[in-house]
């Protein structure tokens, strides 16, 4: 995916999704069901749409036990994101 000398990608977000769920032995609209999203918005992670948004992403990541990771200087507030 990314070898930390460039930011990641959406596309490379997709390409992690589609490895992992294929490795599952998924299909998108598994884990669509898994993850309480339509299979329209896996399609649109997998195939690297920047416009797909944090909270549908995040929950077909925990579906498939992938994390993000946030470095650098940031503040984050107390909320649980």
């Amino acid at each position: 995916m990314t070898t930390g000398k460039r930011p990641l990608t959406a596309a490379d977000v997709g390409a992690a999704v589609r490895s992992a769920r294929q490795r599952a032995l998924m299909t998108q609209q598994r884990l669509a069901d898994v993850s309480q999203v339509s299979r329209q918005l896996v399609n649109r992670l997998e195939q690297g749409d920047s416009s797909v948004t944090v909270r549908p992403a995040l929950s077909v990541l925990k579906a498939l036990d992938l994390r993000i990771a946030v470095s650098g200087p940031v503040d984050l507030p107390d909320a649980r994101l």
